[in-house]
């Protein structure tokens, strides 16, 4: 399971759109320097806004071609993922990033 974007009172839409820059397309491996990339996947009931800390969690969630849910793609500065970004049980530190 990897980190995703929880604000405990605005949805992750608003604080995607209130906090990062949404791409037109899928943005390209390494994201510039002091951000991340954050992949919105709309899973029908609930989105879920997954951190690409990683070169990995990129490429989990931007090459699968079996998946076929809508996705919107934000930068958003490593701090404020930090600030929200979990994985369910332990709170995303900045080390966790990794070009």
């Amino acid at each position: 399971m990897g980190y995703y974007i929880n604000h405990p009172t605005l949805t992750k839409e608003d604080y995607l759109e209130q906090n990062g820059v949404e791409c037109d397309r899928l943005p390209a491996w390494p994201p510039p320097e002091g951000l991340c990339f954050i992949f919105l996947v709309d899973n029908g009931p609930f989105t879920a806004a997954a951190i690409a800390y990683d070169k990995a969690e990129y490429d989990d969630f931007s090459s699968n071609p079996r998946d076929t849910r809508p996705v919107r793609w934000f930068m958003l500065n490593k701090s404020k993922a930090v600030e929200f970004g979990a994985d369910g049980y332990r709170p995303l530190k900045m080390e966790k990033f990794n070009p």
